[in-house]
């Protein structure tokens, strides 16, 4: 098996560090969501599950 280079584990470190931030930011919008909105009407909580799920499933997996 080849090994990576230095340029090759820089670019490693630099996709690693951008798919984490992207898996942290997703969690704290989906945290920011559940409290900001008001869950006791149903088309604020239908539109709020609905964007939990995008953000869950395109940003978070």
């Amino acid at each position: 098996m080849k090994k990576i280079g230095p340029k090759g584990m820089k670019w490693l470190k630099i996709i690693h560090v951008f798919l984490v931030v992207l898996f942290f930011g997703g969690i704290l919008s989906s945290l920011s969501l559940n409290l900001y909105l008001d869950f006791t009407e149903f088309n604020e909580s239908y539109l709020g599950y609905k964007t939990i799920v995008i953000i869950s499933d395109h940003i978070v997996r």
